[in-house]
């Protein structure tokens, strides 16, 4: 692996590892939580978002657009208010599910990138 290629995989995998360590024991009311007044992001808003950003990255480093189906699980970036969109009432257990597969495309796409067949990915 590249020392670009691994760096960026490393930072990536190792910030996922550790949102999973901190949120792992929430319970639902906690990841739904918008703080007083319900004025900022919840976690689970936050977390669908660092997925989205995430898949966003996958399909850059591709040269691609994001697949229409998963543009529609994942995104949008924000609303027409420019603000983190709302939480789709996930649980903790399908929020992983779905930032896992994002790490794991980009665990094989930088693999692949290393092997220089990027087109493939």
């Amino acid at each position: 692996m590249t020392p670009q290629v691994g760096i960026f995989y490393s930072m990536v995998e190792g910030n996922y590892n550790r949102l999973k360590s901190i949120v792992q024991d929430m319970q639902q009311s906690e990841l739904d939580y918008k703080g007083p007044d319900h004025k900022y992001n919840s976690t689970s808003q936050l977390i669908r978002h660092l997925s989205y950003v995430d898949l966003k990255w996958v399909y850059r480093i591709k040269g691609e657009d994001i697949p229409e189906y998963l543009e529609e699980k994942y995104g949008p970036m924000v609303d027409k208010h420019n603000n983190i969109p709302q939480s789709r009432d996930n649980s903790l257990k399908d929020l992983l599910a779905d930032y896992n597969f994002v790490i794991n495309l980009l665990e094989s796409g930088t693999y692949l990138i290393i092997a220089g067949i990027t087109k493939q990915i």
